[in-house]
């Protein structure tokens, strides 16, 4: 069985939250729910499950 592991960078992650940050900020929080979104969906696109 392969391993599980995380392929996201560091730098990217923050990236992506600062874009969250500043459309939230931007739109004065009506798009906060679709911001943690864009997160949450970078989050499982770079997470390997067993290969």
């Amino acid at each position: 069985m392969e391993k599980s592991y995380f392929d996201g960078g560091l730098s990217q992650l923050i990236g992506w939250k600062l874009l969250g940050a500043l459309i939230t900020l931007l739109t004065f929080g009506i798009c906060f729910p679709w911001a943690i979104c864009m997160i949450y969906k970078w989050e499982a696109k770079h997470t390997v499950i067993n290969g």
